[in-house]
């Protein structure tokens, strides 16, 4: 008798998952339809279709969380953290060689288009150099004097702060941009949304991955449908670009953390001008 209540409400939970699975597929037809969520992850991870997979990360993410809490059972979430480490280690593993690869495709574009490659390589460069100056001659002041401190000493702050994701999602969205104009690519409106969606949803999972960018550049040109050639180019100088990218990052933690704290009262102007020393 007991077999044949487990066999029942074995089967019972059986129905009732398979009727969820055709209520969900219903419900997630049309967001399926516009490339928001996939009906196949496994076949979306293959495909390079970047936002239908960070939606499920998001929703496997949030739901991992909430049974962990309730259950107290971590063996998923440790699961998941091992396969995240061993990806990594993949990854360093391939960026080990991956200047190889980068000195062929580099010698392969000068080699056919000569020393004028160098061009683009400059203007990529010069547009993040730009959004740097940007961030700091016009929102440096503006926040300084919302904060009421002297500007001038900002810059030794920068060196003080850990990393956001700022520099990141500018530089993303300008090696789209990038890339579209150096293969004859024309972007609708709809792709230029797009590209600034997806590059500020990359910059949350990628920011400690090493070479991550070179990644994220191959991500979105496929999301995009763009050439991956031209990634040849931005792979070379993305030594360069991290430098730009950083200085952003820095930039954007000194300027909110003081706003924030002005705002809340807690900005210690005597510690900003050198004039009291804290320890940690």
């Amino acid at each position: 008798m007991e077999g044949k209540k487990k066999g029942l409400s074995l089967t019972t939970q059986i129905l009732i998952a398979a009727a969820g699975g055709i209520v969900f597929g219903s419900l997630i037809g049309p967001w399926a339809s516009l490339g928001f969520v996939s009906t196949n992850i496994i076949g979306s991870m293959a495909d390079s279709a970047m936002v239908p997979c960070i939606v499920f990360a998001l929703f496997f993410g949030t739901a991992m969380g909430t049974y962990t809490r309730q259950s107290g059972n971590r063996n998923l979430v440790e699961w998941v953290t091992g396969f995240n480490t061993i990806i990594t280690n993949i990854i360093k593993a391939v960026m080990h060689v991956a200047p190889i690869g980068i000195f062929c495709l580099l010698a392969n574009v000068a080699g056919s288009t000569g020393f004028k490659v160098i061009i683009p390589m400059i203007k990529f460069l010069g547009v993040l150099l730009l959004g740097d100056a940007v961030q700091f001659l016009i929102y440096g002041p503006l926040t300084a004097a919302l904060c009421k401190v002297n500007p001038a000493k900002m810059p030794k702050k920068f060196a003080k702060m850990s990393m956001n994701s700022c520099g990141a999602a500018l530089c993303y969205v300008a090696a789209i941009f990038f890339m579209a104009q150096s293969t004859g690519v024309q972007l609708t409106t709809s792709q230029m949304g797009m590209a600034i969606l997806l590059s500020c949803l990359m910059c949350m999972g990628t920011i400690v991955v090493p070479g991550g960018s070179v990644i994220v550049y191959t991500f979105l040109a496929s999301s995009l449908g763009l050439p991956l050639e031209s990634i040849a180019i931005l792979i070379g100088i993305d030594w360069f670009s991290g430098m730009f990218r950083t200085l952003m990052n820095v930039d954007v933690d000194v300027m909110v953390g003081m706003l924030v704290s002005s705002k809340l009262g807690d900005l210690d102007r005597d510690v900003y001008n050198e004039t009291k020393a804290v320890e940690y």
